[in-house]
């Protein structure tokens, strides 16, 4: 949240935000208890495509008393006719030949970590034309992804967004790409 009202050029209020690829709800949950702790009223809705996270999803949501609104659909039919202020994505990315350490395959679905084809960019670039559907002109939209895959994503988002930015994670490799929607 503090990402999307840093970028918020016009300092427009933001009422509605949507986590694509929930999972858990990790992003959905920090965004929803931040707003809740600054008594700012915001929509934060989670879209996830398995029906097992989902699972998990809602009880994490209801632990916390959050008003979050879950979806279980793909992001490429979720939301028709929605308009946001921000969408923050976590596909997975993964390229399918790249070896997984045995702690991330034991504890993460490969549905949750695959992004199909060569370069992992398959589910990614449904994620990305997902936002631009979803968010509104001037909306915000960040997304993680594979460290190496920070100039396909840019070159994905182009047509649809401006201010496109590498975003690097703790350890300095860039994990997360953003742009304002056109």
């Amino acid at each position: 949240m503090q990402s999307a009202k840093a970028k918020n050029p016009d300092d427009k209020e933001i009422k509605s935000i949507v986590d694509l690829g929930a999972g858990s709800g990790a992003i959905s949950i920090a965004i929803a208890t931040e707003a809740a702790l600054k008594d700012i009223a915001v929509n934060v809705v989670a879209v996830e495509k398995s029906a097992e996270a989902a699972q998990w999803l809602n009880k994490n949501i209801s632990k916390y008393e959050l008003t979050t609104r879950v979806v279980i659909e793909d992001v490429s039919i979720a939301l028709q006719g929605v308009k946001a202020d921000v969408v923050a994505a976590n596909p997975p990315y993964i390229p399918n030949h790249e070896k997984l350490p045995h702690e991330v395959i034991g504890f993460e679905p490969e549905m949750a970590l695959r992004g199909g084809a060569v370069d992992g960019m398959d589910v990614p670039k449904q994620f990305i034309a997902a936002a631009a559907r979803i968010l509104k002109s001037g909306g915000y939209f960040i997304m993680e992804h594979h460290e190496q895959q920070s100039e396909l994503v840019k070159n994905v988002m182009v047509d649809n967004f401006t201010n496109i930015q590498s975003i690097s994670d703790l350890t300095g490799r860039d994990r997360f790409t953003s742009g304002i929607r056109i």
